[in-house]
């Protein structure tokens, strides 16, 4: 018999349930808001059309998170 296994937050609660738990949390924000990752990708998209310029990447995040937010 085998103890499960911790997380890495320190409490004794196996992964896997923590892994469903995270998986019910992540469905219902995926279909409201998007990700951090999605903004993230968008936002670096957005600087590679520029040209790779720097200094605009708090813009590029902004209107990142316009484009891909619904609008309300």
């Amino acid at each position: 018999m085998t103890a499960p296994v911790p997380s890495e937050a320190g409490d004794d609660a196996p992964l896997e349930s923590m892994a469903k738990g995270s998986q019910g949390m992540a469905s219902e924000s995926m279909a409201s808001e998007p990700s951090e990752e999605d903004i993230r990708m968008r936002a670096y998209h957005r600087y590679l059309e520029r040209g790779g310029g720097h200094g605009m990447d708090f813009e590029d995040w902004l209107e990142a998170e316009r484009e891909l937010k619904p609008q309300r």
